[in-house]
């Protein structure tokens, strides 16, 4: 859910530190959504497990906006080597079954969406408490350290150039898909 533009430059009275400080991490993208559940994970003390449905649908892409680069080259990595092991060397070596490797297919389709959907808030929450931490000892003083937060945070900006670049990346992968298809008709006549 992306909430209508503020300004997040300023605190809002009604708001303790941490909560603008919170709020100046998050961006203004969202920040609706984020800010209740980080402050229900607050008062608990711990991140729990909640679902996020950007993070579950468009993994990849919600990694990448939301700039958490060690994740997002974790799940790519865990993506490719489970796919390779799994799909590639187990099925060739083990000579698995038709069946067990739908089963299997599923099950791996499931966890790639599942377990991002489920931890993909308690993530967010521990990297933005770490940029807030890392905010507060490197600037004298609390409005210092939320307009830092505010420059790092994801725009609007960057959601708009993110979905460019994936609709450029469909329409390549549509072009070559045709220009492959048209290559093996040609090639069969």
């Amino acid at each position: 859910m992306i909430e209508p533009a503020l300004s997040t430059s300023t605190p809002r009275p009604e708001e303790d530190v941490t909560t603008t400080l919170y709020r100046a991490a998050i961006g203004p993208v969202s920040s609706a959504y984020y800010l209740p559940i980080f402050t229900r994970f607050e008062a608990a003390d711990h991140a729990g497990i909640s679902w996020n449905t950007a993070a579950s649908l468009l993994t990849l892409n919600w990694l990448v906006f939301r700039k958490l680069w060690v994740a997002a080259l974790a799940y790519v990595g865990i993506l490719v080597a489970v796919a390779l092991l799994v799909f590639g060397i187990a099925r060739l070596v083990l000579q698995f079954s038709d069946s067990l490797m739908m089963a299997l297919g599923l099950g791996f389709g499931l966890a790639a969406f599942v377990l991002p959907g489920l931890f993909g808030n308690a993530l967010f929450h521990t990297e933005c408490r770490k940029a807030m931490a890392k905010a507060l000892t490197g600037h004298a003083n609390v409005a210092d350290a939320r307009d830092a937060l505010l420059r790092q945070a994801s725009s609007r900006k960057r959601l708009i150039a993110l979905g460019v670049i994936n609709a450029v990346a469909i329409l390549i992968f549509a072009l070559a898909y045709q220009q492959l298809s048209t290559l093996g008709q040609v090639a069969v006549l």
